[in-house]
């Protein structure tokens, strides 16, 4: 999850990737079936999902077909910590100001809610 970014030009703010973006940092599985793909389970832990409990994790193309993977709270949040972990071993900004840093962070906040 290393990022390589550049700096944002003098007198910008950078407030990094939005929470629906930031979801798309998060890995998915590399095998999914139709119910994964359609967001009826979890796509970490394959539970059924709910529209109180699912995350959505953003809509995108997965090989020739739209899918809309969803996850449950508890893999969502422990999935974006792993993020977070790995990612901050390599990143020289994540003591201070990481846009990735801090969307990996709200992304477990909202999970853990």
């Amino acid at each position: 999850m290393a990022h390589h970014t550049t700096p944002p030009a003098a007198g910008t703010v950078s407030i990094g990737p939005s929470t629906a973006d930031a979801y798309r940092l998060l890995p998915l599985p590399e095998t999914l079936t139709g119910p994964h793909l359609d967001g009826h389970v979890c796509v970490w832990g394959g539970e059924t999902l709910t529209p109180h409990t699912a995350v959505d994790l953003g809509s995108r193309r997965i090989g020739d077909r739209r899918a809309f993977p969803r996850a449950c709270r508890g893999c969502t949040a422990k999935v974006a910590m792993l993020g977070l972990q790995i990612h901050g071993r390599d990143c020289d900004d994540c003591d201070g100001d990481c846009a990735v840093g801090r969307a990996l962070g709200r992304i477990i906040r909202a999970a853990t809610r």
